[in-house]
């Protein structure tokens, strides 16, 4: 009845017809969000800004495009062995400087503290982590300090070597991850891989820097400090420099 009393010059079409055009719609505004968002991940890896301003810019872009609601990035130092956390930032750069605080204070940490980064290296795949509470990929406590509902781990690759890992986190309420999301997440890293492969670099630079610092400076004081006590308080603070570690003590057998 619909057919016969369509008006003149007006065609019908049928579900099957009407499925296939929505898919290609729907397709078609989909490659033109990950266009866009491989367009600001690139803007952002490119930008004149310094390293740190960069992280923020890149992970706050990262989590905007892949629609979920925190990104972090951690990097590996292969060098000694450490994780280093990076920047972290929420979508639309909701403000939580507790949370991102708490993320800075984690410190370079080593590679068997952190099971995650240790499966990525091994798999060489994204790791979907549904239940962040019960799993045994985190490091004991970060689901509850973190409030991790769900999180995706996509690992980050310079020259065929995992150098990096970017976490994709719900913290509001658990959702899972589409396979568009993890193919987009997946995408849009190997965008940010090259400029992070400058950060690490830059970030080992800066250890050797720290490092021959803290030997100079202790040097310097056992040669010419003219007290026990600052000599032995370099030593503690070389100690902790050199080797990572939260404290260093100096005991003196008198």
């Amino acid at each position: 009845e619909l057919v016969a009393a369509k008006p003149a010059g007006v065609e019908v079409i049928g579900a099957g017809a009407l499925d296939m055009f929505w898919r290609l719609l729907r397709d078609k505004v989909a490659a033109e969000r990950q266009l866009k968002a491989q367009v600001d991940v690139a803007a952002a890896v490119g930008s004149t800004l310094n390293m740190s301003q960069q992280a923020v810019v890149v992970t706050r872009t990262l989590a905007e495009a892949c629609g979920v609601d925190r990104c972090s990035i951690f990097l590996y130092e292969d060098e000694d062995g450490l994780v280093n956390p990076l920047e972290s930032q929420f979508a639309g750069g909701s403000p939580n400087e507790p949370m991102r605080r708490a993320f800075k204070d984690l410190g370079r940490m080593k590679l068997r503290d952190v099971p995650f980064f240790y499966e990525i290296i091994e798999r060489r795949t994204p790791i979907e982590i549904d239940t962040p509470s019960a799993t045994p990929l985190l490091p004991q406590g970060w689901a509850e300090l973190f409030e991790f509902k769900s999180v995706l781990v996509v690992p980050i690759f310079a020259a065929e070597r995992v150098v990096g890992a970017c976490l994709l986190d719900y913290a509001r309420k658990h959702r899972a991850f589409t396979a568009e999301q993890v193919a987009l997440a997946a995408t849009l890293v190997e965008h940010v891989a090259r400029g992070f492969e400058n950060v690490n670099v830059y970030h080992r630079a800066e250890m050797r820097a720290d490092k021959l610092t803290a030997l100079s400076t202790l040097t310097r004081l056992m040669t010419a400090a003219p007290v026990d006590t600052q000599v032995f308080h370099a030593v503690a603070e070389a100690a902790a420099v050199l080797l990572w570690a939260a404290t260093a003590r100096v005991w003196v057998d008198d």
